[in-house]
């Protein structure tokens, strides 16, 4: 069962990781790892702020949600100790839950993208999103399409890419 042949990407499958080999190479150091990651989980709270305001007008609401979130104690453990590419999936999240809110659909399937990068699992999150699209917003092929890309990105991720990887 052990294998000398040991990819990240069989344990868990973070294409995202992709992505940041170019800042690593700009400045190749692990601090530019925790960097981003503070960054990811600030810049997270700017969404999530404009979503509580879609719903509540009272900016007090989503200044007080929004500081909550942010002092949550397991998302700061989660910024403090080692490189999480899991810390990015709330900034990809809320982008695409606003995009969606704004009926920004292209970006909202980029946001969706970038969210399904960081884990094999994301789709999981994302599928129940499918209902409150379809039923909330009326917007039932996005409904089916977002539903079907979060299903075959899991399944595919789950029982074909991480066994190449392992």
């Amino acid at each position: 069962p052990f294998s000398v042949h040991l990819s990240i990407f069989g344990e868990h499958f973070t294409p995202i990781l992709l992505l940041i080999v170019p800042l690593y190479l700009i400045y190749n150091d692990p601090l530019t790892l925790i960097i981003l990651q503070v960054v990811s989980v600030g810049a997270s709270a700017i969404p999530l702020f404009l979503i509580i305001n879609h719903f509540f007008k009272e900016r007090a609401v989503g200044i007080s949600l929004t500081t909550l979130y942010l002092l949550f104690r397991v998302l700061s453990t989660g910024v403090m100790y080692d490189f999480h590419q899991e810390m990015m999936e709330p900034l990809f999240i809320f982008s695409a839950i606003y995009c969606a809110l704004k009926r920004k659909w292209i970006l909202y399937f980029t946001f969706v993208v970038l969210a399904l990068s960081c884990k094999e699992d994301v789709g999981l999150y994302l599928m129940p999103f499918s209902i409150y699209l379809w039923v909330t917003l009326k917007e039932k092929k996005i409904a089916v399409i977002n539903a079907l890309i979060s299903l075959v990105w899991v399944v595919v991720a789950i029982k074909f890419l991480m066994p190449l990887h392992s």
